[in-house]
């Protein structure tokens, strides 16, 4: 699925906007990166089962909860990261490279909209296909298991602050133009893309890491 809106916004500009993949990321499947599919795997694994976390939902059954609510919420997670990272690999890495250009830091906003439509997509479709399930809703663990399990979920995600926290306590001032045209300046936007993630993946961080540890219905 994540393909298929790649390659679709690649030739037409919807959803994301229009870019193009440079060859930092290795080799493609025809326009995107192969790395680019299991990178969506990894955050969106995470982020359904944080999902569940903020919901309280840590049984083994699809319910309207889940079905409906669940993909959603997963999808706000998940595109927290994309704002946290994007401008950064965009602009300054260069792994991919946005063709207009926008208000933040050369992404356009469209982006972040398509981004929500894509990682929604997969997660509404998967939610669906658990509903066809006798049991088995997609998470970790039973109702009976270990906290521990749910704060590795937890602990994967705000890993992933550490990259913006640490390149905007390393980054040096200095004058960058993107392919847009922009000017940009390094140490200004890794302290914006620290701030985003502090504010948003950082909170979801701490409020499962809370949930968790009250929940009762964990041991």
């Amino acid at each position: 699925m994540s393909w298929c809106y790649e390659s679709l916004s690649i030739k037409t500009g919807f959803p994301f906007g229009h870019y193009h993949n440079t060859d930092r990321l290795g080799p493609k499947l025809g326009d995107v990166p192969l790395l680019i599919m299991p990178a969506y795997y990894a955050v969106g694994y995470v982020s359904w089962h944080l999902a569940h976390i903020v919901l309280d939902k840590f049984d083994a059954y699809a319910n309207r909860l889940q079905t409906w609510a669940v993909p959603a919420l997963a999808s706000f997670i998940m595109v927290m990261w994309d704002m946290s990272m994007d401008p950064a690999r965009a602009t300054l890495a260069e792994v991919w490279i946005w063709h207009d250009g926008d208000g933040y830091f050369g992404v356009p906003f469209q982006n972040f909209m398509g981004w929500f439509l894509c990682v929604w997509t997969i997660f509404q479709l998967y939610a669906f296909y658990l509903r066809r399930q006798a049991s088995g809703a997609g998470v970790v663990t039973q109702t009976d298991a270990q906290k521990s399990e749910w704060h590795q979920m937890t602990a994967l995600y705000g890993t992933l602050i550490l990259e913006f926290l640490s390149m905007a306590a390393l980054t040096t001032n200095m004058a960058l133009v993107d392919q847009a045209g922009q000017s940009w300046n390094p140490r200004d936007m890794y302290e914006t893309l620290a701030l985003v993630s502090i504010f948003s993946m950082l909170f979801v961080t701490v409020l499962c890491f809370i949930k968790v540890q009250a929940s009762d219905q964990l041991r």
